[in-house]
């Protein structure tokens, strides 16, 4: 369970057999947000790095089980509900405003928005 795969420097990380996520958590974190994933209960130990990420899979699980993100069926990534593969079949999304370009992408709780 420990593969990891890195592109753009996201790093694809498996948080069960059947369910992957990119994320910028270190690896060195990874085993606590598999277990916050998991649901497991945090570590009192755990540095607040740790803490962050372990915190940051149980979100990840929750918004999974309320339908805020899907299992991408095709590599099994973890994305966000309205980027699944069913997007297609949906209403074409209103168009967004354009943004000024940014030296910066937004990225919250380790994760790539946008």
């Amino acid at each position: 369970m420990s593969k990891t795969i890195e592109r753009h420097g996201f790093t694809v990380v498996e948080l069960t057999e059947e369910v992957k996520v990119e994320t910028l958590v270190p690896s060195a974190n990874h085993a606590a947000l598999r277990c916050g994933f998991a649901g497991y209960p945090s570590n009192p130990r755990w540095n607040p790095a740790k803490f962050c990420a372990w915190k940051t899979g149980r979100l990840l699980k929750e918004a999974l089980g309320r339908g805020e993100m899907v299992v991408r069926s095709t590599d099994s990534v973890l994305v966000p509900a309205d980027r699944g593969e069913d997007s297609s079949e949906k209403a074409p999304a209103p168009e967004r405003p354009k943004r000024p370009a940014g030296r910066y992408q937004l990225v919250i709780g380790g994760f790539r928005i946008g």
